[in-house]
Formats: structure tokens, C-alpha cells, sequence
């Protein structure tokens, strides 16, 4: 036996289905094919929009990529000579024991300005 529940989701569904037929019928046929040459175009021009983070970036624009990547060992470069030059300061500048030629601050600022010359 059918209960009243399934009988009103069948009823449901079913204007749901009609709703949806009806609204396939008023398109018009221009409105098909603008929205086909959408997304041909969209198709044409996907190479255009690629992201240095996509995998095809690096065989689409292989000279971007390459410059990239040298920006990016030059900045790895920069970060560890920064890093060693801050660490030799620190040991340069600290006394025997806890006292300190400098105040950590002044240091600081020292480091900063040293290394953006």
C-alpha cells in the first residue's frame, strides 16, 4: 500500500518536472547558442588565464616559469645570508656570559637596515 507521504512526493516531483520542461520550452534558440559560444570561447581563450600554480603553467610559458624560479632560489639565497649575517652579529655582540654590547632592539634595527643595503 502507497502512503499519503509517497503520494505527495510523486506530486511533488512530478510538477517539479513539469516546471522544468516548461522552462526548457521557452528558451529561445539564441539563447542555446550564446550560451554554446560562451563557453567556446571560454574553451579558446583557457590557456590565457593559467595560474603560476597550475601544472600546465610551467609548458604553457616556459620562459615565466624559469624566471620564476631563479626569483625564487635568488630569494632562498638572500633569506640564508641574512640569516648567517644576523647570527654572526648576535655572536659578535654578546660578552661572556649574559650582557650584551647592545640592546636587542638596537640590534635589531642594526640587522634591519644592514640588510636592506
Amino acid at each position: 500500500m502507497i502512503s499519503r507521504q509517497q503520494i505527495q512526493d510523486f506530486k511533488y516531483r512530478k510538477a517539479h518536472i513539469e516546471r522544468q520542461m516548461a522552462r526548457e520550452d521557452d528558451k529561445e534558440p539564441y539563447e542555446r547558442k550564446l550560451r554554446a559560444l560562451y563557453l567556446e570561447e571560454r574553451a579558446a581563450y583557457s590557456d590565457d588565464m593559467v595560474q603560476p600554480d597550475d601544472p600546465r603553467f610551467q609548458t604553457l610559458y616556459k620562459n615565466e616559469w624559469l624566471k620564476g624560479e631563479k626569483e625564487k632560489e635568488l630569494a632562498d639565497l638572500r633569506a640564508k645570508r641574512i640569516k648567517a649575517e644576523r647570527e654572526q652579529f648576535y655572536k659578535d655582540n654578546i660578552l661572556e656570559g649574559k650582557k650584551k654590547v647592545m640592546n636587542t632592539l638596537e640590534l635589531e634595527d642594526k640587522l634591519r637596515y644592514e640588510s636592506n643595503k
